[in-house]
């Protein structure tokens, strides 16, 4: 399904991004084209994504937020 998505020229907000499913989706989401902020709690998981993720040619920043409403 992702194989023939191609979202290049756009940026890309992914929540949870450090780890996971969230990790997975930064992965789909650099390979297809999209420029990345990776947002999480922790900010070496989310360093590591961006680092990965800037190996398909996007660019990609780890932010460490808490998106929680606590």
């Amino acid at each position: 399904m992702l194989e023939s998505l191609t979202l290049e020229g756009t940026t890309v907000v992914i929540t949870g991004g450090g780890t996971g499913l969230g990790r997975a989706m930064v992965k789909d989401m650099a390979r297809a084209g999209a420029d990345l902020v990776i947002a999480g709690r922790r900010l070496e998981p989310l360093e590591e994504a961006a680092s990965e993720a800037e190996t398909f040619g996007v660019k990609a920043i780890g932010v460490a937020t808490d998106v929680t409403n606590s």
